[in-house]
């Protein structure tokens, strides 16, 4: 009789471990799932999503099949940003924006996070929509995308 409490509980164990092992590959549902948790509004499509993160559009941006994905959030035109802006924001791309960057495309400035879809996991990506956020909104001042400065900063 013992013998079979324990087949059970071991039975119990595997399934929910390979439950688990299912939820630990992200893919677009699960993001979308994460989104709809965190964000006042999700729009779009699998893939292609735009949110309203804590009052800033950000768009995310999926590619299953090459295992990729981005978290971008537009901050300015580049003809409103003086020089030493974006000069200051290269250089906070070394220590000061962490796992989030500054990046320039079509005239735009961004906050930009860019990472293996697969290997993201949930924590790594809320972590990722805080500092994408974070570095939108202290472009131009701090230039940070959370209070830890790697390597003690050059200022």
């Amino acid at each position: 009789m013992k013998r079979g409490y324990v087949l059970i509980l071991v039975f119990s164990l595997t399934i929910s471990a390979f439950s688990q092992l299912k939820k630990a590959k992200m893919d677009n549902e699960w993001m979308g799932e994460i989104l709809n948790e965190i964000c006042r509004e999700v729009k779009g499509q699998s893939g292609y999503w735009e949110a309203d993160y804590l009052g800033r559009k950000m768009m995310i941006i999926t590619d299953e099949q090459n295992n990729r994905m981005r978290i971008i959030a537009p901050i300015s035109e580049q003809k409103k940003v003086k020089s030493k802006m974006l000069l200051e924001a290269m250089e906070a791309n070394f220590d000061q924006v962490l796992d989030a960057k500054y990046a320039l495309y079509n005239d735009v400035v961004w906050a930009v996070f860019v990472h293996p879809l697969g290997e993201l996991a949930e924590e790594q990506f809320k972590d990722a929509m805080s500092q994408v956020f974070v570095a939108a909104n202290t472009f131009g001042t701090s230039y940070r995308s959370t209070n830890l400065v790697f390597g003690g900063g050059d200022k």
